[in-house]
């Protein structure tokens, strides 16, 4: 991704500067924890990590009382993925919608929703993972009668002829 309009920042870290981007939609001024994935940093709500990511609980569960060698940045705990700057952004932007992910009648990108699948698995967010689950059985149903009753709508509104 290219982040024209993000903020860059150094950081002198075991004696070499760093340059790292914001995140130019996802660096939040009122965030309380700051996310690192690769080169870019997002800064997001701490309670909504630890409430939604079972991962993030005990790493941010200590607040005010980070032990005295915990990185920090802007003023708050720095946390480090090995997630792809994609599916952190797509992650975070599902964790702002008030239901984690809009309802069936609305469409979502395939790519959005394998990765918040994929996600939900790595970082325990059964509530999540129920949903896409939900989501993805409804498009592939896994019995005939469940894949007839989606087909034959499709079939009646189908002009091709043999």
């Amino acid at each position: 991704m290219d982040f024209n309009q993000g903020t860059v920042q150094s950081l002198i870290q075991g004696g070499e500067a760093q340059t790292w981007t914001r995140h130019p939609t996802l660096y939040l001024a009122d965030g309380s924890a700051v996310l690192r994935c690769n080169k870019t940093l997002f800064r997001f709500y701490a309670c909504s990590l630890e409430k939604n990511l079972d991962v993030f609980r005990d790493m941010l569960a200590l607040g005010e009382h980070q032990p005295v060698d915990a990185e920090m940045y802007d003023g708050c705990p720095l946390v480090f993925l090995s997630d792809s700057l994609d599916d952190v952004e797509c992650l975070l932007l599902a964790l702002l919608q008030f239901n984690y992910v809009p309802d069936f009648q609305n469409a979502m990108p395939f790519k959005a929703a394998v990765t918040l699948l994929r996600l939900s698995s790595k970082y325990a967010m059964d509530v999540l993972r129920t949903s896409m689950v939900e989501r993805f059985s409804a498009l592939y149903p896994h019995d005939f009668t469940a894949f007839h009753s989606i087909m034959m709508p499709l079939k009646s509104r189908c002009t091709a002829k043999n």
